[in-house]
């Protein structure tokens, strides 16, 4: 499908966006997946995530995708990828938010690119279909993947990271927000991922919890706890 524009009075336009400030009146997006799917979540987390991490947020894509949700993410190296891929494994639709124009997509993944343009969406608000990733730019991807999201999982973060920022503008636009909880496991002790604690303590996220008691990985509570928290399952 062609690159295209839609503007906030198309029926194409993403309604999740409405009613948010800041929004923009036009996107350009490129795929053919809807930008007004029944359910979405958001997997968004650190660029440099430890290798548990990115397993995780693939397993959540894959389990989310499973029960019928799109996956919503910001396109970026790490986290973001992982949970595209997740989609990509259960051949489900996927939407990718950028932080640059709708031709520049970067770093180029040209496994990933070739999924989402079959079976996905990439979405842009930059006008300038060329422009290379900016701050500004970035900033604006993370408030548009927080606001066309029912649900957002924060999988590893910095306490002033970019995922933090999506959880707490999706917080303020009452989206249910998560974050997986590390607390105790072997790898945690770095501050990039203490970020997902403090959203918890903040009362911003829920705590996600995909360790068990020995503090492993634990693929079947995992899926478990999903179920409950994208399902509302007692």
């Amino acid at each position: 499908m062609t690159q295209r524009q839609v503007a906030r009075s198309d029926a194409e336009y993403p309604h999740r966006l409405d009613g948010i400030d800041g929004m923009p009146d036009t996107l350009w997006v490129h795929g053919a997946a809807s930008l007004n799917p029944d359910r979405t979540v958001a997997i968004v987390g650190a660029r440099s995530p430890f290798h548990l991490a990115a397993e995780v947020a693939r397993a959540i894509g894959r389990v989310a995708a499973k029960l019928g949700y799109t996956i919503v993410s910001g396109y970026a190296t790490g986290i973001d990828t992982a949970g595209h891929w997740g989609a990509a494994d259960e051949d489900a639709p996927t939407i990718a938010v950028l932080g640059s124009g709708i031709r520049q997509k970067e770093p180029l993944k040209p496994a990933l690119d070739r999924y989402i343009l079959s079976k996905g969406v990439f979405v842009s608000e930059v006008p300038d279909p060329n422009a290379r990733r900016a701050t500004q730019h970035l900033l604006d991807r993370n408030r548009i993947t927080a606001a066309l999201a029912d649900v957002v999982i924060v999988v590893e973060t910095e306490p002033a990271g970019g995922a933090a920022a999506t959880a707490r503008f999706a917080r303020e636009h009452e989206r249910k927000v998560y974050a997986v909880v590390w607390d105790g496991h072997e790898e945690y002790e770095d501050s990039r991922r203490r970020g997902s604690d403090d959203l918890v303590v903040q009362g911003i996220a829920r705590p996600l919890h995909v360790l068990d008691d020995r503090k492993k990985y634990a693929r079947a509570d995992l899926e478990a706890h999903l179920r409950r928290a994208l399902l509302c399952e007692s």
